[in-house]
């Protein structure tokens, strides 16, 4: 078994970092090009794309470039109708849909 800490306490780490870390890591992108799939269903979306970049400034690196064109959405009940379609149309394993609360 291989095991990763992760502790981000010292410097932090921003979401799209952490992301693409996780990506070149394992070298799957298929959750989060189904997850663009579904997010591009939504209503207040327009545009919704999810581009992975080789980066190297002496490190080797992935980075992601993430395009939004969106709907501002009205209020948390509206949001939260958003985040209920995204769970209920992802391939999530039943504890990761019990984690998102839905």
């Amino acid at each position: 078994m291989r095991i990763l800490i992760f502790d981000p306490k010292i410097a932090g780490v921003s979401g799209d970092m952490l992301l693409s870390s996780l990506i070149d890591l394992t070298n799957s992108l298929d959750e989060v090009l189904e997850l663009e799939e579904v997010i591009n269903r939504l209503d207040s979306c327009r545009k919704f794309k999810v581009n992975v970049v080789e980066r190297d400034a002496g490190i080797r690196a992935k980075g992601l470039e993430i395009e939004i064109e969106e709907r501002k959405l009205a209020n948390p009940s509206e949001f939260k109708r958003a985040v209920e379609f995204v769970v209920n149309h992802m391939d999530l394993p039943e504890r990761g849909a019990k984690w998102s609360g839905m």
